[in-house]
């Protein structure tokens, strides 16, 4: 026997004043910050996994231009690493975050909603949302469980290593470690979960932090490509236009 499959349209609306304080104006000063920090990173990351994929286009690429391609993966792996660095070790580190919502959660998580489900079988369902401490700190607990596996730890001592002793300045002691471009991907992604288990309390709203055109060195790759298949056409036309 098959079972018909329910669905629905929901909408959300919010029911509290969403009253502003201080509290929750340094909690959207943070999340700015992340927010910032990490779409650049996903272009950043993004544009480092195009151009070093195996492709022909891409030894195409660097061939007509190898200075470029040279100086993009440098700077683009200098802005991954320093911006992570940000945001595990730095002033606006996660730590501190996650603390200053445990001295302040009942100043910031105050947003009521309604979430109204209009059913395709003509039925309505109606369910009140708001986070009391229980929820809040629960969802606290996870985020310190992302930041606490050993893994994660891992990649995050590797990548204020690479920020220290390569990237930022100089240093005759260079890395010990190798951080590969997965590391980075698998730093951007758990940063972007946190981000989104402490937001997504404060105004319902769950962010895809990497832009959806992040690949369009892509477009670049491929008119080099096109040009080198072409060119001899290419040259016939300019000089026909010139004389």
């Amino acid at each position: 026997m098959r079972m018909e499959t329910r669905t629905g349209n929901i909408t959300t609306n919010r029911m509290d004043k969403a009253e502003t304080n201080k509290e929750k104006q340094k909690f959207e000063r943070f999340q700015n910050f992340y927010r910032n920090i990490l779409v650049n990173v996903a272009v950043s990351i993004k544009t480092l996994e195009e151009l070093t994929e195996q492709t022909d286009e891409n030894v195409i690429f660097s061939n007509y231009c190898p200075a470029f391609t040279t100086a993009v993966l440098k700077n683009f792996w200098a802005q991954s690493v320093i911006k992570l660095n940000e945001c595990f070790k730095g002033d606006h580190s996660f730590d501190k975050f996650i603390n200053y919502i445990k001295a302040n959660w009942n100043k910031i998580y105050t947003g009521k909603w309604e979430e109204i489900t209009d059913w395709n079988d003509n039925t309505t369902g109606r369910e009140e949302i708001s986070f009391g401490r229980t929820e809040i700190f629960k969802r606290i607990e996870e985020v310190e469980q992302i930041l606490d596996e050993e893994e994660n730890k891992q990649i995050i001592e590797k990548i204020k290593d690479f920020r220290d002793k390569a990237f930022a300045h100089t240093d005759d002691d260079s890395p010990k470690n190798v951080i590969h471009l997965t590391e980075l991907r698998k730093a951007f992604s758990f940063a972007e979960n946190i981000f989104n288990k402490l937001q997504v309390m404060y105004d319902r709203c769950h962010t895809c932090l990497e832009p959806s055109n992040s690949d369009d060195v892509k477009n670049i790759i491929h008119i080099v490509d096109l040009y080198n298949k072409y060119k001899t056409q290419i040259r016939e036309i300019d000089f026909r236009e010139r004389y």
